[in-house]
């Protein structure tokens, strides 16, 4: 773990401690949020908002998740969880949702 300085919303600096992503998913989520909100290093544990993120912001983020990662995020799971660690877990969970339902397949039914 290493400290960081950054720059919150109202301008002040203050020191965070910094946790470099380990999975493949949080090294994806990470550039994507270092793209948008213009910060050159992201952790897995910083608050999305509080890094200067907002409403559009997050939208943003869940349109390039879905283009990169190909998994659908709602926009609220960015206020619910606003840590990549957070996100990476709704993405498991949305990945798991889309993979157990399975449409049953078509049967053809005889016509009077």
């Amino acid at each position: 773990m290493l400290n960081v300085e950054a720059r919150d919303q109202d301008g002040s600096t203050e020191k965070r401690e910094y946790i470099a992503p380990r999975t493949p998913d949080e090294m994806v989520l990470a550039d994507i949020w270092s793209r948008i909100l213009g910060i050159e290093v992201v952790g897995i544990e910083d608050d999305f908002f509080r890094l200067g993120g907002d409403s559009i912001l997050a939208t943003q983020v869940v349109s390039h998740v879905r283009q990169i990662m190909g998994v659908e995020l709602s926009p609220i799971a960015m206020f619910e969880t606003p840590t990549i660690t957070g996100l990476v877990r709704k993405l498991n969970l949305s990945r798991a949702n889309a993979n157990g339902i399975a449409a049953s397949p078509i049967k053809r039914l005889p016509r009077d």
